[in-house]
């Protein structure tokens, strides 16, 4: 199946998903990251997406982090590139491009440095840490340009990892993939958290 064709039919299963799956199983991946990743990152800054729709509600996490110290950065759509924004709170978010919530204020980020992790959404994944996003390709061009260290950490429902999907050269590969039944460890040594 081509890259357009299953990003359809998963995004109609995605789109489809009851409030309480979404909820439920936002939960369960919130736990594994919580008791698995959490405690192999080093304090510093995270680049993570409010979610959309149906996608695996990010909230908790964002509330999590910013409770254990570590800044906290949204992607926001500004001249047609992903331009992380400091995060300060959920009512301080308007709609965005794409009706994506982003902060109000845009204080961006300055510089990579000490950012130590992007949590990216998608439609699609593979258990070999390729993506398929809306296909629109702003996160396969901001990731392309940050540094190798940063954890590219994945978040998705486990109807949305399949064992192969379609993928080219210009695409980024995931570090790691939390679901809420697994977590995929693509780089090969836990230790290079």
């Amino acid at each position: 199946m081509n890259k357009e064709k299953l990003r359809k039919k998963i995004l109609n299963k995605r789109n489809n998903i009851s409030n309480r799956f979404c909820i439920v199983n936002s939960n369960k991946i919130f736990n594994n990251f919580k008791i698995n990743i959490f405690p192999s990152l080093k304090k510093g800054k995270i680049i993570i997406y409010n979610s959309f729709k149906n996608e695996v509600k990010t909230e908790k996490i964002i509330d999590f982090l910013l409770n254990k110290g570590f800044e906290i950065y949204n992607p926001c759509i500004i001249d047609k590139k992903i331009i992380p924004c400091k995060f300060f709170s959920h009512k301080k978010l308007s709609i965005g491009p794409y009706k994506i919530m982003e902060p109000v204020k845009k204080y961006k980020l300055k510089t990579m440095k000490n950012v130590i992790a992007v949590i990216v959404p998608g439609i699609v994944f593979d258990k070999n840490g390729n993506r398929i996003g809306f296909g629109k390709g702003y996160f396969d061009r901001f990731l392309c340009k940050i540094n190798k260290n940063i954890l590219k950490i994945a978040l998705a429902y486990s109807f949305q990892v399949l064992k192969k999907i379609p993928y080219t050269k210009k695409d980024v590969k995931m570090d790691i993939i939390i679901t809420e039944k697994e977590i995929i460890y693509v780089k090969k040594k836990k230790k290079n958290l």
